[in-house]
């Protein structure tokens, strides 16, 4: 269904509201059988897959291995992203370094600055303090950039402890990272003992769209489409639609992107993940290889799908879609992430609530 006039807008953001004053409630319910828990604020499914059968899509490799790790059922959020700049950004960073440039720039902000985010006042370093609103708090973080998100890594890994070390190492090694030179771009692999991450092609993929009961209990498959389904979700407006990819409301000053993550809480993969479809594309850890000259070997992967996106059929196969965005930028326009990290040993102390349940078949979709 399609508002006419100013209601999608209007509809938009009455719903926006209700959301909002709602942040501090659970996510819904992931499906039955799957184990999620919190850490550092930010709530998690776990992904223990086994015999994942191995595909090709898009000419890359899925599966033919065992999976389990655990990865945020939302896209970060400005207000879970504003909370590491604030928390940095009061740190001085040395002149003449490889990643004086780029991370000053991060540190100030860079462009990830969103709808319901503004700065109220100065830190020491001259550096906005920024707030978010109940609304913006809650809507996903975009066009931070691939290094961006490592730094966040890096910071959650060391226990979110600002200092310089803390937030240039860990599960990436940064300091040799430098806006200038293209050739620095790609030499920050994952580290042994990550503790999160930058999801992998693989792993993204796999949290998608795998089910191990996709033929039934105990018959695992991938699923051809977001959600655990055998079609394209339908876009439409939250309560109306499954996606708000391929939505377009007729008010164009209403921007589905500013939809808060969660916003469709029918639409999980297997394994509980929301807003894989829709809201924005998702950075991945991989580097992307390159046969054009004129784009060199340091490009990154990207998955997902954007609200409002509407292109050739190609564009509409989910599983077939990767994006191709520069790493070497600190900014990349329309792109967020979601964090991944390693199974907490039982009574590890940045847990803050562990949620089991039995798993059931899941329900075939159509």
């Amino acid at each position: 269904m399609m508002f006419s006039g100013n209601a999608a807008a209007v509809v938009g953001m009455v719903w926006l509201a209700g959301s909002a004053a709602a942040q501090s409630v659970p996510l819904p319910a992931a499906p039955a059988g799957v184990e999620t828990f919190r850490s550092n604020g930010i709530e998690f499914a776990r992904v223990r897959a086994t015999g994942v059968p191995a595909i090709l899509p898009f000419g890359r490799n899925l599966g033919g291995h065992d999976l389990d790790f655990a990865i945020s059922r939302t896209e970060v959020t400005q207000g879970q992203w504003f909370e590491f700049i604030n928390a940095t950004s009061g740190l001085a960073v040395p002149q003449g370094q490889p990643y004086t440039q780029g991370l000053s720039h991060i540190l100030a902000g860079g462009r990830s600055v969103g709808p319901g985010v503004r700065g109220v006042g100065l830190n020491d370093q001259g550096r906005f303090i920024w707030t978010t609103t109940e609304v913006g708090a809650n809507i996903p973080v975009a066009n931070a950039g691939w290094y961006a998100h490592a730094l966040y890594s890096n910071w959650m890994h060391n226990g979110q402890t600002a200092s310089l070390d803390a937030i240039n190492n860990g599960v990436y090694d940064l300091r040799g990272w430098d806006v200038t030179r293209a050739d620095s771009w790609i030499n920050s692999p994952r580290q042994p003992g990550a503790r999160f991450w930058i999801p992998s092609f693989d792993e993204w993929q796999t949290a998608s769209y795998f089910d191990p009961n996709r033929f039934g209990a105990g018959q695992a498959g991938w699923w051809p489409y977001h959600y655990g389904r055998e079609r394209l979700p339908i876009p439409g407006a939250p309560g109306e639609g499954e996606t708000s990819f391929r939505w377009s409301p007729a008010d164009p000053t209403f921007f589905p992107t500013t939809l808060p993550v969660a916003a469709y809480p029918g639409s999980q993969s297997p394994w509980g993940l929301l807003d894989t479809s829709g809201t924005f594309t998702e950075q991945l850890e991989d580097i992307r290889p390159s046969s054009d000259p004129g784009f060199p070997e340091y490009d990154r992967l990207t998955a997902g799908t954007m609200a409002g996106l509407i292109g050739p059929p190609e564009f509409e196969t989910p599983m077939e879609q990767l994006g191709f965005y520069g790493a070497g930028s600190a900014n990349q326009d329309f792109v967020s992430f979601r964090l991944a990290t390693a199974i907490p040993s039982p009574g590890a102390g940045f847990i803050v609530g562990l949620l089991l349940v039995m798993r059931s078949g899941s329900r075939r979709k159509r």
